[in-house]
């Protein structure tokens, strides 16, 4: 259970997304649709883990940041972790790669 947490299962139809928190658990509505999913510090840390690794783990990570970096919550935790740092250094590695 630790590692799970309640996420709206379908961000575009209603303009909610994100993870469901303390704090904004009274914005649920009744037809709201959730689903569980990796509570954002494990998603986080395995998209950081991911990030720095080759070939397809990169891509993976890469399309599941994209769908989870507008989500506050998942925010603070990928930024703690120092994931936009590692961002930072591949985006320089690409470019000094291109240039040699």
């Amino acid at each position: 259970p630790e590692q799970y947490a309640l996420k709206y299962a379908e961000p575009h139809a209603k303009m909610k997304f994100g993870y469901i928190t303390e704090s904004n658990r009274h914005q649920l509505k009744n037809g709201d649709i959730l689903t569980v999913a990796k509570r954002p510090a494990l998603a986080a840390k395995d998209i950081c883990d991911n990030i720095t690794g080759a070939g397809k783990e990169i891509n993976v990570a890469m399309a599941q940041l994209v769908g989870l970096s507008r989500d506050y919550v998942f925010a603070l935790e990928f930024i703690s972790l120092e994931g936009v740092t590692k961002l930072m250094a591949i985006v320089e590695q690409s470019q000094l790669g291109d240039v040699q």
